[in-house]
């Protein structure tokens, strides 16, 4: 019913290949809740082909399977690799964890200017507000 590509397979690796008229669609961070239920909705989709299905883990992570959608679609989760998506798809779904770390203690890095937080902890003081938005904030103050 559903053509299943798995992300070795010489066809998904084809930018352009023939996928039979369907949009070649790859999901990004499948393994998390959100991902498995892009993957659930898309393999059913008449118009698209999942040719990828990454987790958010890293390079070097062993290859898996999700159980529960083995009857919808039966292809392999490999580790993220962002290089690696655009070959096989035409259109990518990400729904990656808004914070990845690359250890458990990890700080992570500063949403407002992207240093990193474990070499430089700090914090930002007063909140700048975009001057395209200045208008908005002097209403916000005059209610």
């Amino acid at each position: 019913m559903h053509t299943v590509l798995h992300a070795g397979s010489e066809t998904a690796q084809t930018k352009g290949g023939d996928s039979g008229g369907r949009t070649r669609v790859a999901v990004a961070g499948a393994t998390g809740y959100t991902g498995q239920e892009l993957v659930r909705l898309l393999a059913r989709h008449p118009s698209v082909t999942v040719t990828a299905a990454m987790s958010s883990g890293a390079a070097g992570a062993a290859t898996r399977r999700l159980p529960a959608l083995a009857h919808i679609w039966d292809g392999d989760i490999v580790p993220f690799m962002a290089d690696g998506l655009a070959p096989l798809a035409d259109l990518v779904f990400l729904a990656l964890p808004d914070k990845i770390l690359c250890r458990p203690d990890c700080a992570g890095l500063c949403p407002e200017c992207g240093r990193d937080l474990n070499l430089e902890p700090h914090v930002h003081e007063g909140e700048e507000v975009d001057p395209r938005w200045a208008a908005l904030q002097q209403l916000r103050h005059d209610l």
